[in-house]
């Protein structure tokens, strides 16, 4: 390619081989120094090498036949064949519409832990490769994420993590002292932040679909194992998933004037309250009655975008045991527990929309200017002879005429001259 598309295909290029490098080290450890997920990096080059399959076709278009019979056309008919085979395989995959993906995921074989969303709030504790947790979740160890998701299997916001894990960094720690051999009582410990099931995913699919297998390691498995407190499951060798003993109902009712600044320091001392039956989705609003005054504990992690209504008026928001949203109930009555949406980050979304268009804009009218300021052919007759001369100006010029002569005499119709 000339001009333009010369310059923009090698800068598409270059962005690709360094995306494609950097993905390339960090999986072989190289550095430590932190990276985005490779999926953000391949994306990056994904585009990059859009961009230079564009600048290559409009070079196809405008510069191929301005060179004699070569490599040029060698290496575009190659490109062209080495295009259609790259798309067979793509053909072949999306014939049944699936991409060979397994026609079931993980919700098939753990459906006995999401029926219980019905009864009460619960949470549970992801412990596995991040290659085949079904949620977002935080580094443990090297090779070992932890992941927290509401009422069974990850709903859409729970496949981003938040910038700050907080109360997961409790549990965290808890599995730390598991895996040291300085607990057998987890489950009294993951009790405190509602987990009701732990699970170890080995594959993303459950058996006997095939996928590429991540299993926890003996370390973290055996840990498990010796807990007192939780109990294995039979489920599909997909995952292994342990029951929570020790478990007690997320959303309760605790008396008024029970300390709730710090966790205990037993947890066989923390205080149990009285569960409060009734919807436990925590994206929709929640209906449900409260007997008494007292503390109502919910279960979830404590973020201010929670409300809680009693028969129409706002409960006080108080913070439980560091983590647990909970709120002051002044008295008996009807509670109305929802989710507002988060306004800052709303306003965020729009001001970053609204500067992309912006920029856009501004991309736009900038690229419209430069190309009324391009070099303009000023057909011009010079009398000097049969042969048609034309004179090149600057349009943004105040001398629009006679910067250099072209003789047009060689040139064909449409073909582009350089002078």
């Amino acid at each position: 390619g000339r001009s333009w598309r010369f310059a923009w295909g090698v800068r598409a290029w270059t962005v690709a081989v360094v995306a494609f490098g950097v993905v390339w080290a960090g999986q072989q450890h190289w550095f430590d120094l932190p990276t985005p997920p490779p999926e953000v990096l391949l994306g990056v080059a994904a585009i990059a090498l859009a961009l230079a399959a564009a600048c290559g076709a409009a070079a196809f278009e405008n510069d191929l036949s301005s060179f004699r019979f070569g490599w040029a056309q060698a290496a575009t008919v190659v490109a062209t064949v080495a295009l259609v085979v790259s798309v067979l395989p793509l053909a072949g995959n999306a014939a049944d519409g699936r991409w060979r993906m397994a026609p079931v995921g993980l919700d098939q074989a753990l459906g006995f832990v999401s029926a219980h969303r019905a009864e009460q709030p619960f949470r549970v504790l992801w412990v596995g490769d991040p290659a085949v947790m079904p949620a977002a979740g935080w580094r443990l160890d090297d090779g070992t994420a932890v992941a927290v998701t509401a009422n069974g299997l990850a709903t859409m916001d729970e496949l981003w993590a938040p910038a700050d894990p907080g109360a997961t960094r409790m549990l965290m720690g808890s599995l730390d002292l598991a895996t040291s051999s300085e607990t057998t009582r987890l489950g009294r410990v993951l009790a405190d932040a509602g987990i009701r099931y732990v699970v170890l995913p080995r594959q993303s699919v459950p058996l006997p679909y095939r996928s590429t297998a991540h299993r926890p390691s003996a370390r973290l498995v055996d840990a498990m194992d010796d807990q007192l407190d939780l109990a294995r499951e039979s489920a599909n060798d997909a995952v292994v998933v342990y029951r929570n003993e020790a478990w007690r109902p997320g959303r309760r009712l605790l008396p008024l004037g029970t300390p709730v600044g710090a966790a205990p320091v037993d947890t066989l001392d923390a205080p149990t309250g009285t569960a409060i039956p009734g919807s436990a989705d925590p994206i929709r609003t929640s209906r449900f009655r409260v007997p008494a005054p007292g503390i109502l504990a919910t279960g979830q992690p404590a973020d201010r975008s929670w409300r809680l209504d009693i028969d129409g008026k706002a409960a006080k928001p108080v913070t439980l045991w560091g983590w647990e949203q909970g709120f002051v109930v002044p008295g008996a009555g009807t509670a109305t527990l929802q989710r507002d949406s988060d306004t800052g980050r709303i306003v965020v979304l729009i001001f970053m929309g609204a500067l992309w268009v912006a920029v856009l804009a501004a991309w736009f009218v900038g690229r419209r200017r430069g190309e009324d300021r391009d070099l303009l052919v000023v057909a011009h007759d010079t009398g000097s002879g049969p042969g048609s001369f034309v004179h090149l100006g600057d349009r943004g010029s105040t001398d629009a005429v006679a910067v250099t002569k072209v003789d047009l005499r060689a040139a064909t119709e449409g073909e582009e001259i350089e002078s």
